[in-house]
């Protein structure tokens, strides 16, 4: 009897193995940055508030350019824009670690961001159209993994590399594996799925209304996961725990927001539908970890805190991608743009946000905040799922 079919050592198999690697070498920017806020601050003046404007910085780059990146992405084919995406990325990282004052500083962060757009459009459209659609779930899980998975990195070079050779030597080598990932990739042709002709005007998605909702609820939802995965090691430090061991809980926390999206992923493949409805579940969950986080103390109430806000509130975005690519199969990249404007939006938003209360008010209320965005984001998608129950085979 014939086997049935696998993504494994599959030509779709290799398409997520490039998407994801490019999707989290592109994330490494951002989150390296916040890891390593606490030792740059040896170096150059580097507040909550710079630190802040750095990350919006990022996120306000990557927003204004998804959606011209979604497109020119079903123009052209992924791996060319993922090969730039990820060669690009190493360049900023390197860039990163010759900066002499947080301004220079934040002028390469925000050029992370648009080859982070790039990157994250090209590896969308390689997983939804090399990957078999019953396994979208499982692949999705896998390349929405990246955020957790450079997030890990950062919090891991910081008792390895950081404490023992400098912030800027885990720039460098974070900035050597993004190149080494760029070349590798550009010699995968077979990588690259089959593609019909294409016309010279990008595939329209429909219907629009519930993607920009759904935008939204992303906006609000990252404006809080983004503000705890790039204040977490200050926000920690402030708190008694000492910077090695507060890089090691946001790997944890991390790790275990990279477990979430790929069970979240397996579980999906499973269902016929209602990821919507389990999207809505694990942003309300979120919400109350991070109300948890508001009024917890102790280095082992942290972590185990920690835990459950980064797997609920920060193991969703996967989903989401999945959701909207199984309603718009027909222009997954261009779909996944609309929705990732409300992604970048709110990473723009949640840094500068968190940083100003938590600078005024202090953390307890900024994380209080930040679960009240959760309560929001639960809402809008509540409101999107409304729309599409009966269209999207996803809802």
């Amino acid at each position: 009897m014939r086997r049935a079919p696998s993504i494994a050592w599959s030509p779709g198999a290799r398409a997520l193995a490039s998407a994801s690697l490019v999707a989290t070498v592109g994330m490494l920017p951002v989150f390296m940055v916040g890891a390593l806020a606490v030792l740059v601050r040896d170096d150059m003046p580097f507040t909550d508030s710079h630190l802040g404007i750095v990350v919006a910085g990022y996120y306000a780059a990557a927003a204004l350019t998804s959606v011209p990146a979604g497109r020119l992405t079903e123009r052209l084919g992924g791996r060319r824009t993922l090969v730039l995406a990820a060669v690009s990325s190493g360049v900023v990282l390197l860039g990163m670690a010759t900066s002499w004052s947080w301004p220079v500083l934040g002028v390469w962060v925000m050029l992370g961001g648009v080859t982070n757009a790039v990157g994250q459009m090209a590896a969308n459209s390689q997983v939804a159209r090399a990957v078999p659609a019953r396994r979208h779930g499982l692949a999705f899980g896998i390349k929405g993994s990246a955020p957790p998975a450079a997030s890990l990195a950062g919090g891991i070079a910081v008792p390895v590399i950081a404490l023992n050779l400098g912030w800027r030597s885990a720039l460098v080598v974070a900035g050597c594996l993004a190149l080494v990932v760029g070349v590798t990739r550009g010699r995968r042709r077979q990588d690259e799925p089959a593609r019909g002709p294409t016309s010279g005007a990008a595939p329209a998605v429909r219907p629009l209304r519930p993607l920009l909702l759904l935008s939204a609820a992303a906006a609000f939802g990252l404006v809080a996961t983004q503000a705890m995965a790039s204040f977490f090691v200050v926000y920690a430090v402030a708190t008694g725990v000492d910077a090695g061991a507060a890089g090691v809980i946001l790997a944890v926390g991390s790790g275990s927001a990279l477990a979430a999206r790929i069970l979240v992923g397996v579980v999906a493949d499973r269902r016929a539908g209602g990821h919507l409805a389990l999207l809505t579940g694990m942003l309300a969950v979120g919400a109350l970890s991070f109300v948890a986080l508001a009024v917890v103390s102790g280095t082992s109430a942290i972590v185990a805190v920690t835990v459950v806000a980064y797997a609920a509130g920060w193991g969703w975005p996967g989903l989401l991608n999945l959701a909207v690519v199984r309603g718009n199969a027909s222009a997954p990249a261009a779909a996944t743009g609309v929705t990732n404007v409300g992604i970048y939006v709110g990473g723009v938003t949640g840094p500068l946000l968190f940083g100003v209360v938590a600078s005024t008010a202090g953390y307890s209320t900024a994380w209080l905040v930040a679960a009240g965005c959760l309560l929001v984001a639960t809402a809008l998608t509540l409101a999107a799922r409304q729309q599409v129950r009966h269209t999207w085979p996803s809802a």
